[in-house]
C-alpha cells in the first residue's frame, strides 16, 4: 500500500494547479473534493475519522470563544454598561486585562500543549475552565468583577488558537490543512455572528426572568453551550497523532497512516538553546513583525455597534439592530475565510491576500474620511469581512513551512499570538478609545490603514522568502526519502522494524528531520 507524503504532494501540486487554474470549472470541485483519488484508501478513512471529529470539534470550541467575545460588547449597548455603572474608557479596560492574561499564559502554555501526551487532555480541560469563568460573568456587579474574570479567562483562552493550529497542522499535508483550516476559523465568524442574534433573543426573552438582566442571560446561555462541549472532547478530541489515542475513533492503523504520511519529527526536550536558536531565525522576526501589524489593523473592524449606537447622520437604530447588523460583517468573515484557503490550494497564497487587501483597503478609506453617508459607511463596515480569509491563509502557511520542527512551530505560533496581542493591550487606550466620539478616530483609522499596508508588504517579502526556501527543501526530502525507502527493504531493517510502522515512520523522520537542521 502506498502512503502519499508531503514531498510527493508537492512535486504533483505545481502541475495540477496550472491545470485547473486554467479550468474554472474545476476549480469549485476542488474546493469541495477533499478525498482526492490520489489517496490510498487508508488515507481516506483517516482523513473521514479525523474530519468528523477534530473538526466539529475544535470549531465549536473556537465558535465558543468568539461567542462570548462578541456578547461583551453586545452586552455592554444592551444594559450592561448601566447595570454595572462603566464610566469613560472601563470598557477598553476590561479587554486589556482579557489580553494582561492572554499574553502572559500564551507561550508556556502552548509550549506544554504541543506536548504529545499533553494535548489532548489539556485544550478540553481548558474548555471547562472557560465555560465555568463565563458562568461566572452574569454575576458581575461592577467592572471591577469583570477585570478579574477576564483576565483568568484570558489565561485559559490563550493556546487555544495556536494549539488548534498546531494540531491541525499534525494531521494534515499542505492542501488538506488549508481547506480544512479554512473552514474551521469560521467558527471565529459564525460565533461573533450568531452572538447578535442570542444577545437580542436574550433580551427580548429573558430580560428580568429570575432578576436577571438579558446581557446576563446571554452568559449564561455561553456557559450551557460551552461546558457539554468541553466535557465531550475528552472522548472525541484525538490530540496529537504521536500522543494517547481515543480507542474509540482510531485504530493503529489509522494512528500508522498519519505518522508515515506527515512525517513529522519526534519531540525533543524545550531547553533555553532551543528557544534561542529559534530566536536567530529570520523567519520568527518576520512572523512576528507580520502578527503585531495584523492585530493592529484589526482592532477597530469589531467597534460597529458603537457607530450604530451613536446614532448617525441623526438615524437612530433600535437595540435589535445595533446587536444584528454587525452581523453581516461576520457572515462575510465566514464565507471569505473559507473560499479564500480553499483557492489557496490552486492559486498562490499571496495573490489571494492581495485580492482581499483591496476590499479592506476600500474600508479603511471611507473611515478615514469619515463623512459619508451611511449607506456608503456600511458598505465599508462589510468590506472588513474579507479580512477573515488573512489570519488561516498566514498560519497555514507557517503549519506547511514548519511541519517538520514541531518545536519551533510552537515556538513560532505562541509568540505571534503573546507578542501580537500584548500591543492590543495599550493601542485601544491611546487611539481607540471607546468614550466621547467613538468609533470616529480621527488618528486610529489612519493608524490602522498603516499597519493593514505594512502586514500587506511583509506578507509579500514572507511569502517570497519561505516559498523559494520551501520548493528547495522538497526536492532534498522527495532524494531522501526514495532512499531511505530503499534502505527500509533491507532484511535487517525489515526484521527491526517489523512490529510497528510508527517505528520506520519515525525512523525516516528522524533522517528527514536532520537534513533540515542542516540546511538551517
Amino acid at each position: 500500500m502506498s502512503i502519499t507524503t508531503e514531498s510527493d504532494l508537492y512535486s504533483k501540486s505545481i502541475h495540477d494547479r496550472k491545470y485547473i487554474q486554467r479550468r474554472p470549472w474545476l476549480v469549485l470541485y476542488d474546493i469541495i473534493n477533499w478525498y482526492p483519488s490520489s489517496l490510498s484508501e487508508s488515507e481516506k478513512k483517516m482523513l473521514k475519522k479525523i474530519d468528523r471529529t477534530i473538526l466539529p470539534w475544535t470549531m465549536l470550541t473556537f465558535f465558543i470563544k468568539y461567542l462570548d467575545q462578541s456578547n461583551l460588547t453586545n452586552a455592554y449597548v444592551t444594559g450592561m454598561e448601566e447595570d454595572l455603572g462603566f464610566v469613560g474608557n472601563q470598557l477598553n479596560w476590561v479587554t486589556t486585562w482579557f489580553f494582561i492574561g492572554y499574553v502572559i499564559a500564551q507561550v508556556p502554555l502552548l509550549l506544554l500543549l504541543s506536548r504529545p501526551k499533553i494535548t489532548r487532555y489539556g485544550l478540553p480541560t481548558l474548555e471547562i475552565l472557560w465555560g465555568l469563568l463565563t458562568l461566572l460573568q452574569s454575576q458581575a456587579k461592577s467592572p471591577y468583577h469583570l477585570y478579574v474574570i477576564r483576565f483568568f479567562m484570558g489565561i485559559c483562552e490563550a493556546p487555544v488558537f495556536g494549539a488548534t493550529h498546531f494540531v491541525l497542522g499534525s494531521w494534515y499535508t499542505k492542501s488538506e490543512l488549508f481547506k480544512r483550516a479554512g473552514l474551521w476559523f469560521t467558527g471565529n465568524s459564525l460565533g461573533s455572528l450568531f452572538a447578535g442574534v442570542l444577545q437580542t433573543a436574550a433580551y427580548s426573552n429573558l430580560n428580568g426572568k429570575d432578576g436577571r438582566a438579558g446581557w446576563a442571560w446571554g452568559f449564561i446561555i455561553d456557559a450551557i453551550i460551552s461546558l457539554p462541549v468541553g466535557f465531550a472532547g475528552y472522548w472525541i478530541f484525538p490530540g496529537l497523532p504521536d500522543g494517547p489515542r481515543s480507542k474509540l475513533i482510531l485504530s493503529e492503523s489509522d494512528i500508522n497512516t498519519a505518522l508515515e504520511r506527515k512525517l513529522t519529527a519526534p519531540p525533543v526536550r524545550i531547553t533555553p538553546t532551543v528557544i534561542y536558536k529559534g530566536l536567530k531565525r529570520y523567519e520568527w522576526w518576520l512572523c512576528i513583525s507580520i502578527y503585531v501589524f495584523m492585530i493592529q489593523m484589526s482592532i477597530p473592524i469589531s467597534y460597529m455597534a458603537l457607530w450604530l449606537k451613536s446614532v448617525p447622520n441623526g438615524v437612530t437604530f433600535s437595540e435589535s439592530a445595533i446587536n444584528n447588523y454587525p452581523s453581516g460583517i461576520y457572515a462575510i468573515t465566514a464565507l471569505s475565510s473559507w473560499i479564500g484557503t480553499s483557492l489557496a490550494t490552486i492559486y498562490h497564497p499571496w495573490s489571494i491576500f492581495t485580492v482581499c487587501s483591496i476590499f479592506c483597503s476600500f474600508g479603511y478609506i471611507v473611515m478615514i474620511v469619515w463623512d459619508v453617508s451611511n449607506t456608503l459607511k456600511f458598505v465599508a463596515w462589510y468590506s472588513f469581512g474579507f479580512t477573515g480569509c488573512l489570519s488561516p491563509l498566514l498560519y497555514s502557511w507557517i503549519n506547511v513551512k514548519f511541519s517538520q520542527n514541531r518545536e519551533f512551530r510552537a515556538f513560532i505560533i505562541g509568540s505571534m499570538m503573546s507578542i501580537g496581542y500584548s500591543t492590543y493591550i495599550w493601542t485601544p487606550l491611546l487611539v481607540f478609545q471607546t468614550g466621547g466620539n467613538a468609533p470616529r478616530w480621527k488618528i486610529g483609522w489612519p493608524f490602522a490603514f498603516g499597519c493593514f499596508i505594512m502586514l500587506w508588504a511583509l506578507m509579500m517579502v514572507f511569502y517570497y522568502l519561505t516559498s523559494k526556501k520551501t520548493s528547495e527543501e522538497a526536492e532534498i526530502s522527495q532524494d531522501d526519502s526514495s532512499s531511505y525507502q530503499e534502505d527500509l527493504e533491507t532484511p535487517e531493517l525489515s526484521e527491526d522494524f517489523s512490529q510497528s510502522k510508527k517505528n520506520v515512520a519515525e525512523i525516516k523522520v528522524v533522517k528527514l528531520h536532520s537534513n533540515s537542521i542542516s540546511n538551517e
